[in-house]
């Protein structure tokens, strides 16, 4: 399968980010965009909390991700 050049924000939207032992991280809820270099700096990852309440935010660097396609 070869990878696509673009992306939309909404086709990355909900995706499970795992880390390396395949354990949950929490789903992409945004992206953080770089205006200044024109690139993307990080993914908001929502974890925890139920039906949308109390979920905890964090941001990783858009370089430490691997992305399944």
């Amino acid at each position: 399968m070869t990878h696509p050049n673009f992306l939309s924000v909404s086709t990355l939207k909900g995706h499970e980010v795992v880390n390396m032992a395949k354990e949950g991280l929490g789903k992409i809820e945004d992206l953080m965009i770089d205006l200044e270099n024109d690139r993307i700096s990080y993914a908001v990852l929502s974890f925890g909390g139920f039906f949308g309440m109390g979920n905890k935010l964090f941001a990783i660097p858009w370089q430490a991700i691997e992305l399944k396609l």
